[in-house]
């Protein structure tokens, strides 16, 4: 009985002891090719790459703590470099980035609020979201990544 019970104790130490946001990270760290980038307003398709008139690629890497993404891209006849980077919190599908870098100067120092959804070996990552972490319908967009190997 005294066995089964320090057995139990242990058990339920190391289960406590993980951090949930641990495995969340461990499941977004890698590499991660960008497949579709869509932009909505209302019901709208307003903005879109890999698509219609757009070629190109975009890979974006996590690590624990941080991310980089650079990609180019070709609209019409006009290539087009897209990077950045910084750092990130991932508490369930609520992630938060802290742009350190960016293609656009605009974006240095925001920390723009997404819900990440990963599904195998596909991440999608949805923005803005409020602070009640619900999606704008009337002005978001979706991403949607499927893991390098």
């Amino acid at each position: 009985m005294k066995l089964s019970l320090l057995a139990g104790l242990i058990i339920s130490i190391i289960f406590l002891s993980c951090n949930p946001n641990e495995k969340q990270h461990r499941k977004i760290a890698g590499a991660w090719s960008l497949v579709y980038y869509k932009s909505f307003a209302k019901d709208t398709v307003i903005g879109r790459y890999m698509g219609k008139n757009v070629n190109g690629s975009q890979i974006k890497v996590w690590s624990d703590e941080h991310f980089v993404f650079a990609g180019r891209f070709k609209v019409n006849d006009r290539q087009i470099d897209n990077f950045g980077g910084g750092t990130y919190t991932l508490e369930g599908s609520q992630y938060i980035e802290t742009i350190d870098y960016h293609t656009n100067k605009q974006w240095l120092g925001t920390h723009p609020k997404m819900l990440i959804e990963i599904k195998g070996d596909t991440l999608m990552q949805t923005w803005p979201v409020n602070d009640m972490w619900h999606v704008d319908k009337s002005n978001y967009t979706i991403e949607k990544y499927v893991r390098l190997k």
